[in-house]
């Protein structure tokens, strides 16, 4: 027989309702397992509403989701360190892992040739996003350990003792709680779009991060380089000053193994340090990109290995309460133009449909250097959509950018109209996020380029607190 433990949370609704029992619940939440595969969870006995858990994949999913939509932002983020102005960049500290925040990702995405006589072109996203359940003590190590692909195991949570008391107090705390804890949960989304085929897939994963399944290094003084990784996906810096970045994800059916070697050094975005996101302090997040890196390696489709050259766009981004119970989601742009200028703009739109004063963007010259870019600064207008029939979202799909005071007028055009990914065994956030063809004019010269798009919140509000 299948062994199940049933984990007695909540009492009643009113308990949920207090704020700081909400905080509570946010520590326990990460819940308790024996080493089955079936889990049941009495998240409100009150209700009796019964949660079954019918994988660990499952479990992690519950765990997330439960964090982040139970407990208001405020609270999720308020022992971490907030995004403020004065922020001195240094590389490559600043790749590494940033632990002391609540949110961080690293994005890379890029356009590909095939070596092949067809020259096939794709284009593809891998990500890797890390999210804090709770900050590290001081007593604490932070993720330095060395990786082991091969680990596997239950999820497993060691409660806080002082959190523990509290549901004692009131005959709720479960008797048995493991030693082991989670920090961080860690995510990652693969995409592939087949330009030549108009075709367009993707493979995610999450873990927990114990065992060494899954990690990202912080900076060490010593050298050590930085790697990122679940299980055998990971992202790693390579070479003299650690500037090349290997990336590996996938398998042989589907899969990419990269090696990018940048061509500009990275670029800080927004003002003073910070890429402010909404009103208000710490609502912004530390925002850099490698907009221009020499790309080379293989993909793997089916069972076959293709030879590839290109080029790839690398961001990185933390920050610990960057959007507004207002704000809806986001529109994003990743724009390399053949003339050597690269462009990044984000438009973050209202739930009332009115696009927030602090979207920004940057613009980058051929030599290197970059200006900031304000909202008035630029324009952005839709020219065509497209619906969604798996997730019923409506999403922009063509889209025309101006900057007048540097005479630039850009045609953005999907190359695949459905490059939509709905995450549900990771981040559970339907959003598109595809490669862009890109043509115009720069000071009155005819222009082409790629680039990339992300827009999220259309399938629903991004209310996920980050």
């Amino acid at each position: 027989m299948v062994l199940i433990r049933k984990i007695e949370i909540l009492q009643s609704l009113r308990f949920l309702q207090n704020d700081k029992n909400r905080n509570v619940i946010l520590s326990l939440s990460p819940v308790i397992l024996n080493p089955s595969p079936t889990v049941t969870l009495s998240v409100a006995k009150g209700l009796g509403f019964c949660l079954r858990v019918n994988s660990a994949k499952n479990i992690l999913i519950f765990v997330i989701l439960f964090n982040l939509l139970l407990t208001p932002s405020k609270i999720y983020a308020e022992d971490f360190k907030r995004a403020l102005p004065g922020r001195i960049f240094s590389f490559p500290r600043d790749h590494f892992s940033h632990p002391e925040f609540k949110t961080e990702w690293w994005y890379y995405s890029g356009h590909l040739q095939s070596q092949t006589p067809d020259k096939k072109s794709y284009g593809y996203q891998l990500t890797f996003f890390r999210t804090a359940l709770r900050r590290e003590t001081k007593n604490q190590k932070s993720t330095h350990s060395t990786p082991r692909p091969e680990a596997r195991g239950m999820l497993r949570v060691d409660t806080e003792r002082c959190f523990l008391s509290r549901f004692k107090n009131q005959g709720l705390a479960p008797s048995n709680v493991s030693k082991w804890s989670i920090q961080n949960l860690y995510f990652t989304h693969l995409a592939l779009t087949d330009e030549s085929k108009k075709k367009f897939e993707y493979r995610e994963k999450m873990s927990r991060g114990s065992l060494g399944e899954a990690g990202a290094l912080t900076y060490r003084k010593d050298g050590s380089p930085f790697r990122i990784w679940i299980e055998d996906w990971s992202a790693e810096l390579k070479g003299p000053g650690m500037r090349d970045h290997l990336l590996k994800g996938g398998n042989t059916d589907f899969g990419i193994e990269l090696m990018l070697i940048p061509e500009k050094n990275p670029v800080i975005h927004g003002q003073n340090g910070i890429s402010q996101k909404a009103e208000g302090e710490g609502y912004a997040s530390h925002y850099y990109s490698i907009s221009c890196l020499k790309t080379e390696g293989k993909i793997f489709l089916k069972g076959k290995e293709f030879p590839v050259q290109g080029i790839s766009w690398m961001d990185h981004e933390f920050g610990s309460s960057q959007l507004r119970e207002y704000q809806a989601g986001w529109d994003w742009f990743g724009i390399q133009l053949e003339n050597q200028m690269e462009l990044m703009f984000y438009q973050i739109r209202h739930k009332d449909g009115k696009i927030d004063p602090y979207s920004s963007g940057t613009i980058i010259f051929p030599d290197g250097g970059y200006q900031h870019l304000f909202k008035k600064e630029f324009q952005i207008e839709v020219l065509d959509k497209w619906k969604s029939r798996k997730s019923g979202a409506t999403y922009p799909s063509k889209w025309r950018i101006k900057i007048p005071d540097h005479r630039i007028e850009l045609l953005l055009t999907p190359t695949v109209k459905d490059q939509e990914l709905i995450t549900k065994e990771s981040t559970r956030v339907t959003y598109w996020e595809g490669s862009v063809k890109v043509e115009g004019k720069y000071q009155n010269n005819l222009v082409k380029g790629r680039g990339y798009v992300e827009l999220t919140g259309y399938a629903r509000p991004f209310t996920k607190g980050i």
